[in-house]
């Protein structure tokens, strides 16, 4: 055992051994010493020292095996990342060394060559629990994707993996970019993950051959082959299509165009409803999405 189950599994020894020594009339001095045992037990640890673990004690599979119970391959619209959730921080510090060791393995020769896979690791309080994270594409395309497809998943985790890997590769290439591209990708976005398991699965939106097929017969936004990062890649696309200007958008509220829509920026878009950041308008732009107060944001009319 690598992770803090080792605690979990010398407290239930000692446990067992108690219930052993106290016979089948469980004492009330030993009943006292199971329950402490009980209170500070699985989901109830608080103290996770006492154990020890390297990364030099994983191996690819039992990596695998831990990222298809609390991994998360994540797509969100035009953007995709990596994670592991665990309550435990030491395992991730563990992990993200092991991730620094795993090989390059570019699809073609000629692209830019990222550093190692730099996990951050966070606190979320929401969950509590740590978080391990990648969102580098460079990162993504050239060590994590080819890791991971390298390896032979046994859950529907396999289904999530597909599909973000699919949506990685769109990304990487710029197809994000374009109306077509974006509309596939908030196809794939609403199949992915949890959504699959929904209630609501026969109302997701299906993804076809041909509309797959049809996008990729497109010119690649971004030519990767230039030995350019993705971000400079975005960033020159962006200024070709004239950023410094800004962008027109229209602002809509609950359907309807807000007064003064179009905007002539997203910086203007976004201080019309109150926004100190553009981020969120770019993240929410013409995928339909409602942003808080029943926003949506089009780059053409609606």
């Amino acid at each position: 055992m690598l992770t803090h189950k080792q605690l979990n599994f010398r407290d239930w020894k000692q446990a067992v051994e108690l219930k052993s020594v106290s016979g089948r009339t469980l004492k009330s001095e030993f009943y006292d010493k199971i329950l402490a045992i009980k209170n500070d037990f699985n989901s109830s640890r608080l103290n996770y020292k006492g154990y020890y673990v390297s990364h030099t004690m994983i191996s690819d599979y039992w990596l695998l095996g831990f990222v298809e119970g609390d991994g998360s391959f994540y797509i969100s619209y035009n953007r995709v990342s990596f994670s592991i959730r665990q309550k435990d921080r030491a395992i991730l510090d563990q992990i993200a060394r092991y991730f620094q060791n795993i090989p390059l393995s570019s699809p073609y020769d000629d692209l830019v060559i990222p550093g190692k896979p730099h996990c951050i690791i966070r606190r979320d309080k929401s969950i509590d629990a740590y978080l391990l994270t990648i969102t580098d594409i460079d990162v993504l395309f050239q060590f994590i994707d080819p890791f991971f497809k390298s390896l032979s998943f046994l859950t529907r985790k396999a289904i999530d993996f597909r599909t973000w890997s699919s949506s990685l590769y769109l990304i990487v290439l710029g197809y994000h970019v374009l109306p077509e591209g974006k509309a596939l990708l908030i196809k794939l976005t609403k199949n992915s993950n949890q959504r699959r398991y929904t209630t609501y699965k026969n109302e997701l939106p299906l993804v076809d051959k041909e509309e797959i097929c049809s996008l990729l017969a497109i010119k690649p936004p971004f030519d990767i082959h230039t030995g350019l990062s993705h971000f400079i890649l975005a960033k020159n696309y962006s200024i070709l299509r004239g950023s410094r200007k800004g962008f027109k958008v229209y602002v809509c509220k609950d359907g309807i165009e807000v007064p003064g829509s179009p905007f002539r920026s997203f910086r203007l878009g976004g201080k019309a409803v109150g926004l100190n950041s553009v981020a969120s308008i770019r993240n929410y732009l013409d995928t339909d999405k409602v942003f808080k107060g029943g926003y949506t944001f089009y780059s053409k009319k609606p």
